[in-house]
């Protein structure tokens, strides 16, 4: 069983918010969450990443969200997400408007496209 649903409510995110988020669609979402489908191996590393936690604890095989000799605070660390990415979610969250958080997504996809579109350097 997979803690997905766990974590996402946990940044008050909705299916539908999760999904653009990711680049997935709301029923793959569903499918994960439900354990109708399984999470393939590199999006398992993604969506660990995304919530900060281990692979294994995203799957259910352990407790702990992040193993005992992590050294999350210190300059060695490795960050599972940089800290723009975790300022851009912490502002996220603290959107209250329902309109607020579909308007950031919008912007963020907007951004997505345009980069699609440039030519690569």
């Amino acid at each position: 069983m997979n803690r997905l649903k766990e974590l996402r409510n946990q940044r008050n995110l909705t299916q539908i918010e999760f999904a653009k988020l990711i680049g997935a669609g709301q029923s793959t979402i569903a499918n994960w969450e439900n354990g109708i489908r399984d999470i393939d191996s590199d999006r398992i590393v993604m969506l660990a990443d995304f919530f900060d936690v281990t692979a294994d604890y995203l799957l259910g095989r352990i407790d702990a969200p992040t193993p005992h000799n992590t050294k999350k605070d210190t300059a060695e660390a490795v960050p599972l997400m940089d800290e723009k990415t975790k300022d851009i979610m912490n502002a996220y969250q603290r959107l209250s408007l329902d309109r607020s958080k579909e308007k950031a997504l919008e912007h963020i996809l907007l951004l997505l496209q345009a980069e699609k579109a440039e030519p690569q350097e």
